[in-house]
Formats: structure tokens, C-alpha cells, sequence
């Protein structure tokens, strides 16, 4: 009698290593496409939708310009604006970044009705289970944990709400997020993979363009090339490189804030709450950025636990309308405290590891949590998916595996409303 009989996981395992390599690949990304796209909360096909200038500053801003005028086209004598706009000198702007502006440029001469809706799900849809499993393939170096863990990006994590969001209305600040989160994957990817400036510089224009912190990345991206060996790469080429990085991604906004406003450094978001009389412009009254809401976030981005009520004689948690903390909702992001000290020894891991501090670090200070986010925390996702990557190669060592699998299921679970 043999001392040990192989399990049915065995079995499986053993099936699974006898398929070609080729074949577990392209399986595990088709698996992540079809995970994705089925919990995607928002049709997909909607061949008769636009995105139109009053549902999105930013492609108002587009068919602005197209007109030859860089403030908001507002009907005169009327007090109404976006929403979200600024209002600045008796004019209204556009204060967000501009990667869906210079995206809608590209459209709206063709389609001067709005953006196609087809044309977003493709721009935010369809190229991030690909991105996400080539960054996660990169570093678990097998298919199984590549898929749990791209699987825990795209519908355990605060992506798949935010997404469904952008399909189903297109409002700015989902749509920029969802855009920044192409620009930080292909950032991601280079960091850790072939390391070309110039695909990274694109990716950077993409994030920083969407979301200004993600300036941050900067940091690893210079770590990046100035790591190469001299011989291989003159360091006068590096640091010119760089420079000429960093000068096109800063100077387009800033260059679009003097037209603006006047003043390069005035990005606007001063002047949003001119007019108005809501709850956040009341908290902007302590300043864009402030230790009076040091607090407040401290406890939103790390905890934010929902309320238990009673309804109909059971018990129901209800998710605040704030941040929703991430190491709960995401316990696989744990694994980045439980292995610090090997990620901070990590060459690469270092400077990712800075970048991700700085951003988190930031947004501590920030007046607005989201606002109307409920259950979720989109700001996460700044630095959620470079935590992802970081901590990556550590989920599936050992016994571990079992709990990175449960820990994933939770997150599936809780953002996808089955719990």
C-alpha cells in the first residue's frame, strides 16, 4: 500500500503541467477576459449611446476647443455649469487633467454628437485584462497565481465598481481613472519587464494626464534608467532622458493652466466651489489640501467598515458613502506589510514601494474622500495596483497559496455584491 495517494488537487496539478505552456497562457488571459467582462455591472454594447458634452467636462473642453475657445461653452445669461467645472473671472473651465480631452480631440471631428460609447468600453474596457495579466504573468512567473491575482485586481478590488460606473454614465472622474489605470499597467510593466523609457513615458502621459498623483511613478521610472550600466547606456543620455520626460509630462499642464487661469501653478480646483453652497465646498473652505483631514482619511482609506442595521427583522450591513478601507476589502494587500523588508531590499521594489508612500501620503490630506462612492474607495486605486504587483511573487509560496485563494474569493465576493 503506497504511503501517499495522490489527492484530486494532485491529479489536477499534474493534468495541468502536462498541458503546453502556450496553451496555460492563453487560457489564464481568456479566463481573466471572461471573469471581467461578466462582472462588468454596465452593457457593454450600446451602439446608439454617446457620451455627449453635458454628461463629461472633458469632452465638453474637447468640443471647446474644436470651436476655437478654451472655457466651457455655457449658454449665456444662464447661471448653470457643470457641475464640476471651475468658474473663474465670470468664465467656466475645465479643471481636470487632459488625457480624455486630447482622447475626445481624436473623436469628436468625426462624431460630433459625442464620444461613441463603443469607443470607451474600447479605450477602458477591453485593453485592461490583458495589461493586468501580462504585469501579473511577469511576476509570479506561472499562470495559476498570474490569474488569481489579476482576477483580485479586476473584480476584487475597487476597479470593477468604478468601471461599471464608467460604462453605464461616463462621468470625468471614473473615466480618468479608469484611463490612469492603462497608463499605470504599462508603467508597471516596464518597470518590471524590458525597462524602454519611451513606453514608459507614454504610460506615464496616460496616468499623470488622468491623475496628477500618479507623478509619483516618476520616481521608479528614473530608478529605472538610471540603473542601466553606464557602458550599455551613457549616463548624459539617461539624465537628458529623463529630463525630457519629466518636461513634457509637467509642462502641458501647467502650460494649460496659465491659458486658463493665468498662473501656471493654478490648476483650478480653487475656483470649483465658486458659486456653490454643498458639502464640499464647505470642506474646501479648510484648503485643497489640509491636516484638518488627516484624520478623517486615516480611518476611510484604511478601515471605512460598513454599518450593521436591522430591516425587516434581519440584520444588513450598509456601506458608508465614503472611502471604504482597503486591507479588509483587499486582504491580499496585507502581504505587502508581512513582507516589507524583503520588497524594500528588492532593487526594483524600492523605489515602487517610495512612490506608493508618497501617493498614499498625499491623499491623506486631501478635502474630498469621494464622495458618493459607496462601498468602495476609488483614490485606492492610485497605488492599489503597484501594491499588487509589489507583493505579487509572495502569494503563492508555500501554504500560503490557500490563504492568497480565500483571501481573493472575499474580495470577489464583497465588490461584486454576493455577499
Amino acid at each position: 500500500m503506497n504511503a501517499h495517494q495522490p489527492t484530486r488537487w494532485d491529479r489536477f496539478r499534474a493534468w495541468l503541467e502536462s498541458v503546453p505552456l502556450r496553451r496555460r497562457k492563453l487560457a489564464g488571459v481568456l479566463v481573466c477576459y471572461a471573469a471581467f467582462l461578466l462582472a462588468m455591472d454596465a452593457d457593454l454594447w450600446r451602439p446608439h449611446d454617446y457620451v455627449k458634452p453635458d454628461r463629461n467636462v472633458n469632452v465638453a473642453e474637447a468640443a471647446a476647443w474644436l470651436s476655437g475657445q478654451v472655457n466651457l461653452m455655457v449658454p449665456e445669461g444662464s447661471n448653470r455649469r457643470p457641475w464640476d467645472s471651475a468658474l473663474y473671472e465670470g468664465k467656466v473651465y475645465s479643471h481636470f487633467p487632459p488625457a480624455f480631452t486630447f482622447a475626445s480631440l481624436a473623436v469628436l471631428p468625426w462624431s460630433p454628437v459625442g464620444i461613441p460609447h463603443w469607443f470607451v468600453v474600447g479605450l477602458l474596457v477591453m485593453p485592461l485584462p490583458g495589461l493586468a495579466y501580462l504585469l501579473f504573468l511577469r511576476r509570479c512567473g506561472k499562470v495559476t497565481p498570474a490569474v488569481i491575482i489579476t482576477l483580485c485586481y479586476l473584480i476584487g478590488t475597487s476597479l470593477i465598481p468604478l468601471m461599471g460606473r464608467a460604462v453605464r454614465s461616463s462621468p470625468m472622474w471614473h473615466v480618468n481613472h479608469a484611463l490612469s489605470q492603462l497608463g499605470l499597467l504599462i508603467v508597471l510593466l516596464e518597470l518590471f519587464g524590458r525597462r524602454r523609457l519611451w513606453v514608459a513615458g507614454v504610460g506615464m502621459a496616460v496616468a499623470f494626464w488622468s491623475r496628477q498623483l500618479t507623478l509619483a511613478y516618476l520616481i521608479p521610472v528614473a530608478w529605472m534608467v538610471l540603473a542601466k550600466p553606464v557602458e550599455a547606456y551613457p549616463r548624459w543620455r539617461q539624465v537628458l532622458s529623463l529630463a525630457c520626460l519629466g518636461a513634457v509630462l509637467v509642462s502641458m499642464p501647467l502650460i494649460l493652466n496659465a491659458i486658463k487661469f493665468g498662473n501656471p501653478l493654478d490648476s483650478g480646483y480653487a475656483h470649483v466651489y465658486a458659486g456653490r453652497d454643498d458639502k464640499l465646498s464647505r470642506e474646501g473652505e479648510h484648503g485643497i489640501f489640509s491636516l484638518h483631514f488627516v484624520p478623517r482619511n486615516l480611518y476611510y482609506m484604511n478601515l471605512g467598515f460598513p454599518r450593521f442595521v436591522h430591516v425587516a427583522g434581519s440584520w444588513h450591513w450598509r456601506h458608508n458613502f465614503e472611502e471604504t478601507g482597503i486591507w479588509w476589502t483587499t486582504p491580499v494587500l496585507m502581504y505587502l506589510l508581512m513582507f516589507w523588508q524583503k520588497i524594500w531590499k528588492s532593487p526594483d521594489g524600492r523605489p515602487l514601494l517610495v512612490a506608493v508612500a508618497l501617493i498614499f501620503t498625499t491623499l491623506l490630506f486631501y478635502h474630498s474622500t469621494g464622495w458618493e462612492q459607496r462601498g468602495y474607495n476609488r483614490y485606492s486605486l492610485d497605488y492599489v495596483p503597484a501594491m499588487l504587483a509589489l507583493v505579487a511573487p509572495y502569494c503563492w509560496i508555500g501554504h500560503w497559496r490557500w490563504v492568497t485563494a480565500l483571501s481573493v474569493e472575499w474580495s470577489v465576493l464583497y465588490f461584486n455584491r454576493i455577499l
